[in-house]
């Protein structure tokens, strides 16, 4: 892909994403750790939605991704899966692959296949090397922390 073509692509994700943050704005305007203490109250779903608000906030809060692991863990699959299933922005994916990356290491959450199964799906969807390349390597973190059958 030529660099203005790619440069094309960008503006065209942060052109979009703008209207999504400001759904966010009175969360995203108090104190950090005001913040992450709110966050960390808020059911998985919610969690997920304002994490990938944070991620296209600049410069984006990590800091969420670990939280949703820590906060839920295995709960919070559904939530991540349903918005693995529905991202269409390869950056916003990769994004939500760190969380799960997060559970497994270092939470040690067991993953289950199904929720392997969406994060192989996202990354075989991918057409931008950038970020297939980084969405492999999460993925085989992913694919450690699949749950082992019980003999």
């Amino acid at each position: 892909m030529s660099r203005s073509a790619a440069l094309l692509v960008v503006l065209a994700q942060l052109a979009g994403c703008w209207g999504r943050i400001d759904q966010h704005q009175e969360f995203f305007a108090r104190q950090i750790l005001d913040q992450h203490e709110r966050f960390r109250a808020l059911p998985p779903d919610q969690q997920v939605d304002i994490y990938l608000a944070a991620m296209r906030r600049h410069p984006p809060d990590l800091a969420f991704a670990s939280d949703i692991a820590e906060t839920h863990g295995r709960d919070a699959l559904p939530a991540l899966r349903a918005a693995l299933r529905a991202e269409k922005d390869e950056a916003l994916r990769c994004d939500l692959l760190y969380v799960l990356e997060r559970m497994v290491a270092p939470n040690a959450v067991a993953l289950d296949e199904e929720t392997v199964q969406v994060a192989s799906e996202a990354v075989g969807d991918m057409r931008f090397d950038v970020f297939r390349s980084r969405a492999e390597k999460q993925l085989a973190t992913i694919r450690s922390g699949l749950e082992k059958p019980t003999p």
